[in-house]
């Protein structure tokens, strides 16, 4: 269904007489609206979930803070839906699990929160087949911009109360991991190609 929907705005808007896109950024606002739609498809699924189990709050925090990160660092992709669903799923059980569970002290918060801002110099933006990124120079753009996203969820983390600073915390150290994961694993492999 998601991908007859943006098949739709493409033919419709980016592809007739109406638009003046040329054929690169055409790719890149499809790529944008293939992303915004899956992500609004595993949103609604996710949600519900949480509201039944009444950690909306949670979810939701955790969802901004990933949202806002993702966008520039990148992530794991799945080929099939079903299977970007689970992860999804699983990413915010954990993250709301953890930051339930096992409440960090500010001190060792503000230290991982510099570690994830080494991670991303070394590690991202993560390769994938649907991102555009032609060079360096947008490597390096989406990369500034993912640290000064972290910088300003550090700033957030210090200066709030320890229940929402914990869930922000736990986002960004299960997001770093999936960073690192997909950097060991697959990192050689995309490079090499």
């Amino acid at each position: 269904m998601i991908d007859k929907i943006n098949a739709w705005l493409i033919r419709g808007y980016l592809t007739g007489g109406r638009s003046r896109l040329g054929e690169f950024e055409r790719e890149k606002v499809e790529y944008a609206l293939n992303v915004l739609l899956n992500e609004i498809e595993k949103l609604i699924g996710v949600l519900f979930v949480f509201m039944f189990i009444g950690q909306i709050k949670s979810f939701c925090i955790s969802f901004v803070v990933l949202m806002s990160l993702r966008i520039y660092v990148g992530g794991i992709h799945f080929s099939k839906r079903y299977q970007c669903f689970i992860f999804t799923f699983f990413f915010f059980v954990v993250t709301v699990l953890l930051s339930e569970i096992f409440i960090i002290d500010k001190v060792l918060g503000i230290v991982l929160f510099c570690l994830g801002l080494i991670n991303i110099v070394l590690c991202a933006p993560l390769p994938s087949k649907h991102r555009i990124l032609v060079s360096e120079r947008g490597k390096k753009r989406l990369r500034n911009r993912a640290m000064i996203v972290m910088s300003m969820w550090m700033i957030c983390y210090i200066f709030i109360d320890d229940i929402l600073a914990n869930i922000i915390l736990w986002t960004v150290i299960v997001q770093q991991i999936e960073i690192l994961y997909y950097k060991i694993l697959f990192g050689r492999k995309v490079e090499n190609e």
